[in-house]
């Protein structure tokens, strides 16, 4: 009986889309264990995805290839001069517009837990502002002339890269505080660690730690989010879970 409940239980969950399993996960024991496993659910719900990208080839476990594709940047979350082919969501590429700033969320955001993600310049050049960070559903993905506008207002929070700092509400303020760290190099891996357990966002750089660099978040929804000025700007994203240190 025990079997059949699981694979009747799993028949049921086929129908659900990758967060509301997230949140089955968290319903009682039973169900976590059963989330869990890897099973043939995930498995299932992977291949039908459709997901022919490089980007999850060495991700083994077929849950977090789809977590991973369902934080990924989303086509209709975006600048009209952002590019976000359907075949491959992990990457946005700026058109060349002039006068133009242009910014792209993920297809999820974030109010509790721990979360993990990298962002990486392909090319062909950061430009002048090059922001990434974390926005509210309310940030504008769009601005007239070349400017940080991840972090120009109130619902978005990002490090201008290129300017090495931090800007929130249209104030900066200099960041790492290592002054002995080099230029971050186009295809770099820039590590965003959202902590919305302590309301704290930080960074890192090819796995070195920057150190906080905002607290205090408010406690609503923060999606990934980047802001770029650069004609032909290519940017990947990949959601990876929970930070290493738990």
């Amino acid at each position: 009986m025990e079997q059949l409940s699981e694979r009747i239980t799993c028949y049921i969950f086929s129908y659900l889309d990758v967060v509301s399993l997230s949140r089955c996960r968290q319903v009682c024991r039973n169900w976590l264990e059963l989330l869990t496993k890897e099973t043939e659910l995930w498995k299932e719900l992977y291949e039908r995805s459709g997901d022919q990208t490089q980007e999850l080839k060495q991700v083994s476990c077929y849950y977090r290839k789809l977590v991973a594709l369902q934080c990924s940047w989303n086509p209709k979350d975006c600048s009209p001069n952002i590019t976000i082919e359907n075949k491959d969501t992990f990457t946005m590429q700026r058109n060349c517009k002039a006068q133009s700033t242009d910014a792209v969320r993920a297809k999820s955001g974030f109010s509790r837990g721990r979360h993990y993600w990298t962002v990486c310049w392909l090319g062909p050049n950061y430009g002048s502002a090059a922001v990434v960070g974390v926005a509210t559903k309310e940030a504008p993905l769009h601005g007239d002339g070349y400017f940080a506008l991840l972090g120009s207002n109130q619902q978005s929070w990002g490090w201008n890269v290129p300017g090495t700092v931090l800007t929130h509400d249209g104030v900066t303020v200099e960041y790492p505080s290592n002054k002995e760290l080099q230029a971050v190099k186009l295809k770099d891996t820039i590590g965003v660690i959202l902590d919305m357990n302590d309301c704290t966002l930080s960074f890192e750089v090819n796995g070195i730690p920057l150190g906080i660099a905002f607290d205090d978040l408010p406690r609503v929804a923060l999606y990934p989010a980047i802001s770029v000025v650069y004609g032909g700007s290519k940017v990947k994203l990949l959601y990876h879970g929970s930070p290493l240190d738990g």
